[in-house]
């Protein structure tokens, strides 16, 4: 049987071949357990599990390197699961949100457009540029879109803004309500001049 490759003082735990478990320290056995044992010490995908001697420091964490078997026909391979990478929203790229974040940013049509203005105006208090990439990051966002929608679809169809926005909400479709839709109107011309 082969072992990896451990330093003197490390005691490493091996399942043989014929199922039994065995404790080796340096390369050498210091111990025989039984199955039932075996099972409280390590689980069975396990072949050697490899425990470094404590550091004199003791302040050091104690690394465990764990080695498996093959992979056997038949039986699911587990991979390492890794949490995905967060995503940095600066301040220009937060003015492009979703009509969901919109709705969360105020608890009336007002402040929700406020919120969007002083955004704005805090882009602008550090560079002009960084506000105009403000402004055209809120002309991207959702909310914008569906503001544009609203509008054309009320015009193209000529009937009037509320009608719109009702038949949206029958068809289950995201829409505004009609103070948003003024408060909008109200923060684009605030941004225009």
């Amino acid at each position: 049987m082969l072992l990896p490759t451990v330093s003197p003082n490390d005691e490493v735990l091996v399942k043989d071949v014929d199922g039994a478990w065995k404790i080796y320290t340096g390369g050498r056995l210091i111990a025989l357990e039984s199955q039932s044992n075996a099972k409280a010490i390590a689980t069975p995908p396990v072949v050697a599990l490899i425990v470094p001697a404590v550091p004199d420091t003791g302040s050091a964490p104690i690394p465990i390197v764990r080695q498996t078997v093959q992979p056997q026909p038949g039986k699911p391979v587990i991979a390492d699961i890794r949490a995905p990478k967060p995503i940095v929203v600066g301040p220009v790229e937060e003015l492009r949100m979703t009509l969901e974040d919109y709705l969360r940013s105020g608890a009336t049509a007002g402040a929700r457009a406020d919120g969007i203005r002083s955004r704005i105006k805090q882009l602008e208090a550090q560079d002009y540029s960084k506000r105009v990439e403000g402004v055209t990051s809120w002309k991207r966002s959702e909310v914008y879109s569906l503001y544009v929608v609203l509008g054309q679809e009320s015009v193209l169809s000529g009937t009037s803004l509320e009608e719109s926005i009702n038949k949206r909400k029958n068809a289950g479709q995201p829409t505004l309500s009609v103070e948003d839709f003024q408060a909008i109107t109200k923060l684009n011309n605030d941004l225009r001049n």
